[in-house]
């Protein structure tokens, strides 16, 4: 491919092509007992041992047992690890799952319906230690070590509360929220601004690595105040506020830094932002800041995206709740 971008990164030569599509090549070497052996460029260099056969055919055999819903649900979890946007290895996901079935006993789940297995996922997710070193993988056995904090313990926490606090007529909705607004898409419309662009749309999306949005609000004769704290609070926002949004935290490799490019999308909604005609939701491209004005009552909300080699590696979003009425100009 010598028109097409190769870079050596770590333990893969990743080839990236101009249609966003990716592959990366692991050079390694068969051992006689079946394992693998690779190489690893970081920390001065080592050789490494990979036990792929294993966890091919136990995904293999879950798929046979389980009618095909084992590779079903692994790719639906990682639709929402991309949606919602957090790292979430894939090898854990598909053993978590996999240990799922395993413990509930494979006849229980097959009969149940996506809402019971949903349920049931989010729920295996949230009772797993976040301080966990590592997990087995599945097959293998090999050592997934924890080295982001488990984040999913807690997203999982979330999703499942949204699932239980749903009424049945609003669990499509909920799930859309949680998996993007493609999920189950035929069976109603989804609501979308005139101007409204959708970042799945402009890039392909792989969270590999998480940001963390904070903005920080001032104005004239009060002092500054950050707009998690507000949330925190349960507190809204009067208008007329001076917003700069930031990226305060990344895990993303300081080598990958000066590839990246950043992207924001800011979305009004309400009744007001109708009314006024300014629902906004292009997207615009930007660098770690971006600086708005509070303007009207609404639950708005800004994503920031960060782009490497056309795909979307990292996103958050922070909502900007308003309300000129009742909303407080700072935290007493």
């Amino acid at each position: 491919y010598p028109n097409t971008k190769i870079k050596g990164d770590g333990q893969v030569v990743v080839i990236d092509f101009s249609d966003g599509g990716k592959i990366e090549l692991v050079p390694a070497f068969e051992q006689s007992d079946g394992n693998f052996k690779y190489p690893d460029s970081r920390n001065r260099g080592s050789w490494k041992t990979t036990k792929p056969k294993p966890e091919i055919e136990k995904s293999k055999s879950l798929n046979s047992n389980f009618n095909n819903h084992f590779s079903n649900l692994t790719r639906l979890i990682r639709q929402w690890k991309n949606h919602m946007g957090f790292s979430f290895k894939g090898l854990l996901i598909d053993t978590l799952i996999s240990d799922l079935i395993d413990d509930k006993g494979i006849s229980e789940i097959y009969y149940s319906d996506y809402n019971i297995l949903l349920k049931d996922i989010f729920e295996y997710f949230s009772n797993q230690d976040k301080n966990r070193e590592y997990w087995y993988a599945l097959g293998s056995n090999q050592k997934i070590y924890n080295n982001d904090g488990a984040k999913f313990v807690n997203k999982a926490k979330q999703a499942l509360k949204k699932i239980e606090d749903a009424s049945e007529e609003k669990l499509t909705e909920v799930y859309r929220q949680l998996f993007g607004r493609k999920f189950a898409q035929s069976t109603s419309t989804t609501n979308r601004a005139s101007n409204e662009e959708f970042i799945d749309e402009l890039f392909n999306v792989n969270i590999e690595y998480n940001i963390v949005l904070e903005c920080e609000i001032t104005q004239d004769g009060f002092r500054k105040a950050l707009l998690s704290d507000f949330l925190k609070s349960r507190f809204k926002i009067k208008n007329r506020k001076s917003l700069d949004f930031e990226i305060i935290k990344s895990d993303i490799p300081d080598n990958l830094l000066s590839d990246v490019k950043y992207y924001w999308k800011v979305r009004n909604i309400g009744a007001e932002a109708i009314r006024r005609n300014c629902e906004r939701g292009a997207i615009f491209s930007g660098k770690i800041k971006h600086h708005e004005d509070s303007q009207f009552k609404g639950d708005h909300y800004v994503e920031c995206y960060a782009v490497l080699d056309n795909t979307v590696i990292a996103r958050d979003r922070i909502t900007v709740p308003i309300d000129p009425l009742r909303g407080r100009d700072f935290i007493e």
